[in-house]
């Protein structure tokens, strides 16, 4: 037997596999996009929970339209919408993005957030506040 014959069905075994692997592939390239996108909303879930975290520590909190002010480390500190964006002063820690509105409401003894983002308004509840 030849080398040259051997060598060819080398190739054209690896081609053949190639081919069959080809739908696959092009499948999970498909697929890629969508397992990358952003989602707002897991975002924003991610980002409340770490500020229902803060608000579990703070004291004094009042709610006053768009601004939640509390006392948190020793410090005074609110809750503001700037540039749309829900930001803890002082400083700039930046909690919701791409808002349009925003305003707070304190209901029985729970304190919520609504915020618009494009046409939805949204509702999420952030302390609970005693008397």
């Amino acid at each position: 037997m030849s080398s040259h014959g051997f060598a060819l069905s080398d190739v054209l075994i690896t081609i053949l596999i190639s081919v069959m692997l080809l739908p696959v592939v092009t499948a999970c390239l498909w697929i890629l996009p969508h397992l990358t996108a952003f989602d707002e909303g897991i975002q924003d879930e991610i980002a409340l929970q770490q500020l229902r975290r803060i608000l579990m520590l703070s004291y004094d909190l009042e709610c006053q339209g768009d601004t939640l002010t509390f006392q948190y480390q020793g410090r005074d500190c609110q809750l503001v919408l700037r540039n749309n964006r829900m930001i803890l002063q002082p400083g700039t820690q930046i909690f919701l993005n791409e808002i349009e509105n925003m305003y707070f409401s304190q209901e029985q003894e729970a304190v919520y957030v609504y915020y618009q983002r494009e046409s939805s308004l949204e509702k999420a509840a952030l302390a609970y506040r005693a008397g």
